[in-house]
């Protein structure tokens, strides 16, 4: 047995095995699906997961995040904007923070919602032929001690709302 311990190729095995351990236990990759991150992670994108920050410090704002969306049956990758205790706005489609707008690098497009009409086609307009939206105007309660207010950072095209820290798995590592 002294042998054995003694031997490099068993300790780099030993090595080994404890670090994959450490890492499947504490770390998760995640694929992106979609394009509700685009700028920051696109489509097929591969992230890696803290799985254990979130154990000892809470989510913070502008942190993105892996959580378990239980409508969709499915995870989603959004950034965290509003934190427990916070009253969240959206005001002509732009995101306001206990009455203050909130700006950050993807704030440059208003949060809106598709027009369609009766037939479920989408509206256009007559002179470019391009899609009509409607700025969304929407008002959250103050958010509960385990709540936080998540978006993605393509405004436009990403889920947005209140997830529950029980639902959150993780950070993504920069």
């Amino acid at each position: 047995m002294e042998k054995l311990l003694k031997n490099k190729f068993f300790r780099l095995l030993v090595l080994l095995l404890v670090f994959g351990f450490m890492l499947n236990w504490g770390y998760k990759k995640f694929k992106i699906e979609g394009e509700s991150m685009k700028s920051t992670y696109g489509d097929g994108d591969t992230v890696l997961v803290d799985k254990t920050l979130y154990k000892f410090n809470p989510p913070q704002r502008g942190d993105v995040i892996v959580f378990y969306d239980f409508e969709d049956n499915g995870f989603l990758v959004k950034r965290v904007i509003g934190l427990p205790g916070e009253k969240i706005e959206i005001i002509n489609g732009e995101i306001y923070i206990n009455g203050q707008i909130w700006r950050d690098e993807f704030s440059h497009t208003r949060l809106a919602q598709l027009l369609v009409g009766p037939d479920k086609m989408p509206l256009e307009n007559w002179k470019t032929g391009g899609n009509v939206y409607e700025n969304d105007e929407i008002e959250y309660a103050a958010l509960a001690l385990d709540e936080y207010w998540v978006i993605g950072d393509n405004r436009q095209e990403s889920w947005y709302g209140i997830v529950y820290e029980d639902e959150i798995i993780g950070k993504v590592k920069d």
